[in-house]
């Protein structure tokens, strides 16, 4: 599809997450939002909290 309306691809750079405004986004938020806030006992309890 992309070929015939002529689009061309641009790939993320391997370990460049900042490349991607929506995953920069999303860490930012979690971390701001939750991480920082929060001091998890188990991995279960991180796991039940973040979601």
């Amino acid at each position: 599809m992309a070929q015939s309306s002529r689009v061309k691809t641009l790939f993320i750079e391997a370990g460049g997450p900042w490349e991607n405004g929506f995953c920069d986004s999303f860490n930012s938020n979690l971390r701001d939002e939750l991480l920082v806030h929060e001091l998890f006992n188990t991995m279960k309890e991180a796991k039940t909290r973040i979601e």
